[in-house]
């Protein structure tokens, strides 16, 4: 079973380079100052990796913290509505990667 610890994870998930060094030290604070955008990014990113890897309690927590401040302050707090974007933009991401002349379907953002 592989996991990734806090640092490896900040990185393997691309914060921008502004919010490394704080979102190393300090979790809470990174989420609490991040834009609703940049939150998103990051969800993806746990989503991803966490896919592909088995997280340690400290990056599933960072994760954890993530997604509850994005249903919060970009979802109004409906778990319903981020899930919904969730699939939207897991679908996107899929429709990228495809090779040119794939099947391709189209998905609105909410």
């Amino acid at each position: 079973m592989n996991t990734l610890p806090v640092p490896a994870l900040v990185l393997a998930l691309a914060l921008p380079l502004a919010f490394v060094a704080q979102a190393r030290a300090d979790v809470p604070s990174f989420v609490a100052s991040a834009s609703i955008q940049q939150l998103k990014y990051v969800y993806l990113r746990c989503a991803e990796v966490s896919s592909q890897e088995v997280l340690d309690s400290n990056a599933a927590a960072h994760c954890l913290l993530v997604a509850d401040a994005l249903r919060d302050r970009g979802f109004e707090g409906s778990f319903e509505r981020m899930l919904l974007w969730w699939h939207v933009a897991r679908q996107a991401g899929a429709d990228r990667a495809r090779p040119e002349g794939g099947a391709a379907t189209s998905a609105s953002v909410p």
